[in-house]
């Protein structure tokens, strides 16, 4: 549905998916796999704040403990919805987590058929 968009970003990509979905009107969501960020990066506060009332969902990896803690500060930080999901590691093609992408999208993503 082009009049309801959705982001995705892994690592360093999730940012670029925050700062990305806060400056298009029509997106509802970013989800962020194993979001990494430097954590004196200006750029995350202004995306968090610009990003609004927009769902974000985060997943995270125990593997991977920076991404584990910018996934946890934007969780305390973001102003919408938020849902952060912790996982042993985060492989997309597991079907725990494609379950939890196709969830999170049908929610905040509808469809016209």
């Amino acid at each position: 549905n082009v009049g309801q968009l959705a982001v995705l970003g892994q690592g360093a990509g999730s940012l670029a998916g925050l700062v990305a979905c806060s400056q298009v009107e029509t997106c509802q969501t970013v989800i962020a796999l194993d979001p990494l960020v430097a954590p004196e990066q200006p750029l995350l506060e202004q995306a968090l704040a610009a990003a609004g009332e927009r769902a974000l969902l985060m997943l995270a990896g125990e593997d991977q403990p920076n991404a584990l803690q910018v996934a946890q500060r934007w969780n305390i930080n973001a102003a919408g919805q938020t849902n952060l999901q912790v996982y042993p590691q985060v492989d997309p093609t597991s079907p725990g987590i494609l379950s939890q992408l196709v969830l999170w999208l049908r929610a905040y993503v509808a469809s016209d058929a």
